[in-house]
């Protein structure tokens, strides 16, 4: 309920008013020129209050007024709404946005990072017949087993056991740099 005044009303009358409720009990909070009561006054009390002077008149809530509670069950049912509608159109609308994409090819525009690059090279560049899934776990697998392989050509030819790391190397810093100029 609220309790309205009339307009310059005296502070004087708005404070008997709001006495005479707490009297009885209801409490009242001021905006304004209006005073909204927390619960509803019976209808003696209420023709009793509309008489004191300065009161315009005494009514039911605005129905226009929007409270907290509203405001966050409005906000909540929109975002439900957003969420369904998004919902049924990932479930129902293909995710197709062009040609399907060739996981043997990297885009140009996608560059990776720097590390990569010569696994990128091998992967873009190498003929059909080539392993290329074989590559990573050679390259993973190598570094463990080259002290067992690699020990004959380090105490027999040590020429060849430098010669095969400098034409490592090469081959990364070549596939490298090929990946950096296409």
């Amino acid at each position: 309920m609220r309790v309205r005044f009339v307009v310059g009303a005296p502070e004087a009358e708005l404070l008997a008013v709001s006495a005479a409720l707490s009297d009885l009990g209801v409490l009242s909070q001021r905006e304004g020129d209006e005073l909204h009561l927390t619960s509803w006054l019976q209808h003696d009390d209420a023709v009793a209050i509309a008489a004191m002077p300065g009161v315009r008149d005494i009514s039911g809530e605005d129905p226009n007024r929007i409270t907290r509670r509203d405001a966050i069950l409005r906000w909540l049912s929109g975002a439900a709404l957003v969420m369904a509608v998004l919902t049924l159109a990932a479930a129902n609308l293909p995710a197709v946005l062009g040609e399907p994409a060739d996981a043997l090819v990297t885009p140009s525009s996608v560059r990776p990072p720097w590390p990569l690059l010569p696994w990128y090279a091998v992967v873009d560049r190498a003929p059909a017949w080539f392993p290329v899934a074989l590559v990573p776990m050679l390259a993973i697998t190598l570094p463990f087993l080259w002290p067992v392989v690699g020990r004959r050509f380090a105490e027999r030819r040590p020429g060849i056991h430098t010669l095969v790391g400098v034409v490592a190397i090469v081959v990364v810093v070549l596939l490298s740099a090929w990946e950096i100029v296409r």
